[in-house]
């Protein structure tokens, strides 16, 4: 297909402030073909009651879930996925109108199978404070530092080779996909020197209540060992120094 379908799944729990902005900016994507899964969650009836009224020009499919996760959440979309491609997308944050068309133009040029933009950083109303920084893909870069972010374009095909998200890994299950398909398609992730969306920056963001957590280090540590052992690397997780930075 010349424009294969692309679905975009967006997980939502609590941000029914940000919601409108976020699939607007879905529904003015530049792409001829794409469809939209919103993943609310069952208790949250004020995001339910904002979906109900968005306008009636906004189409999209809504799965619910039964629990306020956002692996668990990402994953229910995912089953219910039928593009060829998926990307996932924060309900706090805003895609810029030609992030689907070039991410797939990419993706089509290179036979990618992973395509990651830069983004924009922003203020809570969407004010511009600064871009990402991302390099060219290497696995070797990758393992050091998780630079691709949710939002990427995948192929749909990676999630039917590796699995679903491992929701025993919290938010660091994206991480561990990225290293499977960057293990075995090294060639096939491109990089997209065009910010394509923008991160907004807020309170109540859920990495951020994450990041004192230190159990977290030992989640990096089952990655990243795990990643390296399927490579033929043997690395003890004790021997692993992790530090937390906010970019």
């Amino acid at each position: 297909m010349l424009n294969p379908l692309v679905t975009v799944v967006m997980p939502t729990y609590k941000q029914s402030q940000y919601l409108f902005t976020s699939v607007l900016g879905v529904m003015a994507q530049t792409y001829p073909n794409v469809d939209l899964i919103i993943v609310p969650v069952k208790e949250d009836r004020e995001t339910r009651h904002t979906l109900n009224m968005l306008p009636p020009t906004f189409v999209f499919e809504t799965v619910l879930s039964d629990k306020a996760n956002i692996i668990h959440q990402m994953n229910l979309g995912l089953e219910k996925a039928e593009g060829e491609y998926v990307t996932l997308f924060a309900s706090d944050d805003f895609m810029l109108p030609g992030k689907i068309s070039g991410e797939m133009r990419l993706a089509q040029e290179k036979n990618a199978v992973l395509v990651y933009s830069l983004f924009f950083h922003a203020d809570e109303n969407l004010n511009p404070t600064g871009v990402s920084n991302a390099p060219e893909f290497s696995y070797e870069t990758l393992v050091h530092r998780n630079y691709i972010s949710d939002q990427s374009l995948v192929a749909k095909s990676m999630f039917s080779e590796f699995g679903l998200f491992d929701e025993s890994l919290e938010i660091l299950a994206v991480f561990d996909k990225w290293l499977h398909i960057a293990e075995e398609y090294p060639d096939r992730i491109v990089r997209n020197p065009v910010p394509t969306w923008i991160y907004r920056s807020h309170p109540d963001q859920a990495h951020k209540k994450r990041l004192d957590k230190p159990e977290r280090f030992e989640l990096y540590r089952r990655v990243i060992s795990a990643s390296l052992k399927r490579k033929g690397i043997e690395v003890k997780p004790e021997n692993m120094k992790f530090e937390i930075t906010e970019t």
